[in-house]
């Protein structure tokens, strides 16, 4: 009998036949397009006041960790369950089965990148889906709003749950944005795809791991967060996101300095001073600095023209 619970063993290819995520760049629907008076300048402003207070008191976070926020666990559940075909889960099933998960993670490597798509499919990293999607409930995107205009079209590359793209979908409709969310074919893209099956407005798009310029269309701001030094093309990738870009675009990025273990890369680590330059030569840096390259941070950079 399968194992439905602590040893799940995913088959890729079949979740993804049954879930059919489609992309499709002629829909310019945007989040805030149908909302009410009411709801566009009052409802979701307010809303997000509340929460931003909350944010800055800690109260946020405490009422998460004390479980009496649970609705985040409610949305788990219901694609654990009922998408994944697992058994039923309660909350304290969530924190056994996500430490239970990074027991099993921890060994996990690649050397090849030949085989970097089967290395993100193996079932060790089913933990990915329980960690990004718990530690993001404790993060706030709210510093980049600086940078987004009402109306921006955004780009979350190597996106995993897409943490971002819910983040200003759920607390800011009222900006009135569009999204296109891209990862390859793994159990947590399978998820935002599930997520946002039903908002028009967020394009899921599965990229060919062989293919780093494939994506099409033009964005305001695009963010590649912990993804450079997974790839085995960093270089290319980032000239592929710049030609995206429109003119003064805004790239959100960071690129871990790592030794190419685990499901890091070794050409990653090779190319990371290259891509560095390339960014440097081709983007003005607004927030951070690419001084220290051994931890260059979180840098928010704008396209220079050409």
């Amino acid at each position: 009998m399968a194992n439905k619970y602590d040893r799940v063993e995913l088959d890729i290819e079949n979740i993804w036949k049954k879930q059919s995520i489609v992309f499709d760049p002629r829909v310019k629907s945007k989040n805030g397009q149908s909302l009410s008076f009411y709801r566009k300048y009052f409802y979701y402003p307010l809303r997000y006041k509340i929460f931003r207070r909350l944010r800055r008191k800690g109260l946020y976070e405490k009422l998460i960790r004390a479980n009496l926020l649970t609705g985040w666990f409610k949305t788990f559940k219901e694609y654990w369950v009922y998408e994944l075909g697992n058994r039923p889960i309660e909350l304290h099933d969530f924190y056994f089965l996500m430490c239970n998960y990074r027991t099993n993670f921890q060994d996990i490597t690649y050397q090849d990148n030949s085989t970097h798509l089967q290395a993100w499919q193996q079932s060790e990293v089913i933990y990915f889906l329980f960690h990004n999607y718990y530690s993001n409930l404790f993060t706030d995107f709210s510093k980049y709003l600086t940078y987004i205009k009402k109306g921006s079209n955004i780009l979350e590359y190597g996106c995993g749950i897409a943490p971002i793209t819910h983040f200003y979908s759920h607390f800011l409709p009222h900006y009135n944005l569009s999204f296109t969310i891209a990862d390859i074919k793994t159990v947590h893209f399978h998820f935002a795809g599930w997520r946002f099956s039903k908002h028009p407005f967020i394009k899921p798009f599965l990229i060919n791991p062989e293919i780093d310029n494939e994506l099409s269309g033009n964005y305001d701001i695009i963010f590649c967060v912990q993804v450079l030094e997974h790839l085995p093309r960093p270089l290319s990738v980032v000239k592929h996101l710049y030609n995206l870009l429109n003119e003064n675009g805004i790239f959100v990025f960071d690129f871990i300095k790592s030794e190419g273990k685990g499901l890091d890369t070794l050409s990653a680590v090779k190319q990371r001073d290259a891509t560095l330059d390339f960014i440097e030569s081709h983007f003005l840096v607004l927030s951070g600095s690419l001084n220290n390259r051994n931890n260059i941070g979180r840098p928010i950079c704008k396209k220079r023209g050409k």
